[in-house]
């Protein structure tokens, strides 16, 4: 019995470990962000296709509608790849419990052709204020 429980809660954590979405976010100084904030996306599949958005979780403060940061990838095999980008940010009108987080398209139908972990850092080009928190979303592209 405790054998095939053992089983099936690591069945259970490989499927959720394959599976190629998911968010991840740090939090950040929401008075004052300027220093790179870094998350981790763990990769397992190879093969699928994938969209990455930015995501910014902030307050009544953030009043931009763009937001200018160098994002810096570093893969798995010890490459570093980084860019200076400016997000448009659309401050639409949505339900208050999902009103303080934005969604800003990063890259779309991307291969992570490595597996294990890749750290994206996120850095503002100018001190921003009233984001609380960023990071990267992954979902399997359509």
């Amino acid at each position: 019995m405790l054998k095939a429980f053992c089983i099936g809660c690591i069945a259970l954590c490989t499927v959720s470990c394959l599976s190629p979405t998911g968010a991840v976010m740090t939090d950040v100084d929401a008075q004052y962000w300027c220093k790179p904030a870094e998350v981790t996306l763990e990769n397992a599949d190879t093969t699928t296709f994938c969209d990455l958005q930015l995501l910014l979780r902030c307050n009544q403060l953030f009043t931009a509608d763009s937001i200018r940061m160098t994002v810096t990838f570093f893969t798995p095999d010890s490459i570093t790849y980084a860019e200076r980008l400016t997000f448009p940010v659309d401050h639409d009108r949505r339900a208050s419990a999902l009103r303080n987080t934005i969604e800003v398209p990063y890259r779309q139908h991307i291969i992570l052709q490595h597996s294990g972990s890749y750290r994206i850092s996120l850095t503002p080009y100018m001190p921003q204020h009233g984001i609380e928190a960023v990071g990267l979303n992954r979902t399997k592209s359509k």
